[in-house]
């Protein structure tokens, strides 16, 4: 890690004219030379954060100042038009939104236009908050054109955590980040990911402030790989947070450890964790775990049903985002955002006799860890938590036809916050299940009728497998089971159909979907004079990427650990004899591994497959392992059985 820090004071003017200074600037032709086959280059970008006390409230506030050139007439097309997100507890004010010529000594100010304020754009999930979008308009942009943006936004929640990303979609010269605050105020702060990146920290104070900033000149970019986590991941960031303030000599504390951010969670939760159950709840609660006599068995009925009974509907709009409903409430909508029907579980246990906690946690879109710094910023859901003999089982009802043994597949190995009281709750990592539990099994037989290959198959689906195709299978209402099956397995070539299945999808979501088919596939074997050629590996999608580049910076995403086998059985024709059959092979590591062998079995030509992945996420000095697997693997798959006639 390069970073470096001092501590100075400095008179106010003097840090003022700091500041402000940009250094020297290229001419056009050298920006378009130094960041050839881009649009735009953003020259810099700097956030002041603000933090005060006024009559024993805090007023903090974020400015913003941006600069951007265009660098060819694509960029005036695409960056024409700009916009801004903000929340409720967000107000912009002093906004400045103009362009001018680079190359000109007096450049004249063409300020913004067309501002329009608008709802902004939702995600799917999302069914109402309370985001807005400010747009506007440059007119008169062109090539060596400078979009100049400026703005401050006053928060009205001074709990929330401030930071900064050291990296940008586009080329940026320099990036600033200045926290100025009140000697009175003391902060907690979180430099993530900062080695092997040339970030410079300085603390100035200047008279009753205290002023941290952070600058970097050689800002990461990073182009949108495939496969890859949030970017946030593996680029540099910082993050800051009120600890505690003194008022006359008296420490009041904020968010500086985990019981404060406790605290502040409990009083958004403890309203619906304490209301008293309806009738209406209190019936729906006894039905469900009606003939039943083991707890393990209630908690499990109670998880099914809000996952098949309450429909999710994130709501965050305001506080919405932050505190849930009340349970009679959701019990009676049947609708809710992960933390209703993480409440919601919470009191028909309770109404059930059991103990049951909820746990704040953060899906696989954050990588930050509460024992590294308590703060919202870590978690983005809620789930309901119980636990039994030793054993926690984490309730996500929003993963539909989620079974109960397994976490879902988004909060694997992150930080659960488990709360059951304000002086009751600990931090509980949620396991990562091993690759024995998410199984993969194909068994297929299959005989030559000319070019065309017919087969029978089997498939047994286990843990995230099985999870993944109840789900889809439950969407797929307008398909005939052949049709679902054909889009799950997917054999052969594209001529694939299946033509008979049986499907065994037990209610019990723990005991694993199998499904018995018959298929064919036509143009599938290869003649060539007296010979015929046969792949076996039928299934061809064994790896989800191809070679994974040396220039690539982001780490390799895979969705769980599994063990995935595959049997293929030719029946040889009458008549014909096996000339050649493909060498067996093996690769093997700690994280991945694949192994392929052949065998004659009577008039039968055996197959038999397996790859082991055992990663969430591959670093760029392990992609040699995948970039091996997959070249080992492509040889397989230009390997086929070689039949002749018979002498």
């Amino acid at each position: 890690m390069k970073l470096t820090s001092q501590l100075v004071v400095l008179p106010l003017t003097i840090l003022l004219l700091f500041s402000v200074s940009v250094g020297a600037q290229l001419n056009l032709q050298e920006y378009k030379t130094k960041y050839s086959g881009n649009q735009m280059v953003q020259l810099n970008r700097n956030e002041v954060v603000k933090i005060d006390v006024v009559n024993n409230q805090f007023a903090v506030s974020v400015t913003s100042d941006e600069d951007y050139l265009i660098l060819n007439n694509e960029g005036v097309s695409l960056f024409s038009e700009e916009a801004i997100d903000y929340s409720s507890f967000e107000t912009i004010r002093n906004m400045e939104a103009y362009s001018y010529k680079l190359t000109n000594k007096n450049p004249k100010k063409i300020k913004a236009t067309n501002f329009k304020t608008k709802t902004a754009e939702r995600d799917d999930n999302i069914f109402h908050d309370d985001m807005k979008t400010l747009s506007f308009f440059y007119p008169g942009l062109e090539e060596g054109s400078v979009k100049h943006l400026s703005y401050t936004v006053d928060y009205s929640e001074h709990r929330f955590p401030h930071g900064h990303r050291f990296f940008s979609y586009y080329p940026l010269e320099k990036s600033t980040f200045t926290i100025d605050h009140d000697t009175s105020v003391h902060l907690i702060r979180y430099d993530f990911n900062f080695d092997g990146y040339e970030i410079y920290f300085k603390e100035t104070h200047v008279k009753n402030r205290r002023i941290w900033t952070w600058t970097c000149t050689k800002v990461p970019d990073f182009r949108v790989d495939a496969y890859a986590p949030n970017p946030i991941y593996f680029f540099p960031s910082t993050y800051c947070q009120i600890s505690h303030y003194y008022i006359k000599g008296k420490r009041i504390n904020v968010l500086g450890n985990l019981d404060d951010l406790v605290g502040w969670y409990a009083e958004n939760v403890e309203k619906a964790l304490t209301e008293q159950p309806s009738e209406s709840l209190i019936i729906t609660a006894n039905s469900i775990t009606s003939g039943i006599d083991n707890e393990m068995d209630k908690v499990k009925a109670i998880y099914y049903w809000v996952q098949d009974h309450i429909k999710y509907i994130a709501f965050e709009e305001g506080e919405e985002g932050y505190i849930p409903r009340m349970p009679n409430q959701i019990c009676e909508k049947r609708y809710g955002d992960c933390k209703d029907m993480a409440v919601l579980i919470y009191k028909i246990m309770e109404v059930a006799g059991i103990k049951g906690k909820i746990a704040w946690i953060g899906t696989n879109s954050l990588p930050f860890r509460y024992s590294d710094f308590p703060s919202s910023i870590v978690d983005n859901h809620m789930i309901a938590v119980y636990e039994t003999e030793g054993k926690t089982y984490f309730l996500d009802a929003t993963s539909e036809m989620q079974s109960i043994d397994i976490p879902a597949f988004s909060i694997q190995g992150k930080e659960a916050l488990i709360f059951g009281g304000r002086n009751e709750y600990h931090i509980e990592q949620v396991p990562v299940p091993d690759e024995q539990v998410t199984v993969y099994n194909n068994t297929t037989r299959i005989e030559i009728k000319n070019r065309k290959i017919i087969g029978t198959g089997r498939q047994t689906l286990m843990g995230y497998y099985n999870w993944i195709f109840r789900t889809r299978f439950s969407y797929m209402t307008d398909l005939t089971d052949e049709k679902k099956i054909e889009k799950f397995s997917n054999l052969g070539n594209n001529s694939y159909k299946v033509t008979k299945s049986t499907i065994q999808m037990n209610t019990n979501r723990s005991e694993p979907v199998v499904f018995d088919y018959s298929f064919d596939a036509d143009n599938y074997v290869t003649a060539f004079e007296d010979e015929i050629f046969v792949n076996l590996i039928l299934d061809k999608s064994i790896y989800k990427e191809k070679q994974l580049k040396a220039n690539r910076k982001s780490p390799f995403s895979f969705d769980f650990y599994s063990d995935n086998y595959y049997v293929t059985e030719l029946i040889i024709p009458e008549g014909m004899i096996v000339k050649d059959l493909p060498e067996s092979l093996v690769f093997s590591s700690d994280k991945i591994s694949f192994k392929i062998e052949y065998e004659l079995v009577d008039n039968l030509v055996r197959m038999k497959m397996n790859t082991m992945f055992k990663f969430l996420y591959l670093q760029p000095n392990e992609f040699h392992l995948w970039n091996s697997f997959v070249s080992i693997v492509d040889k397989a798959l230009g390997s086929s059985v070689v039949l002749v006639k018979g002498k």
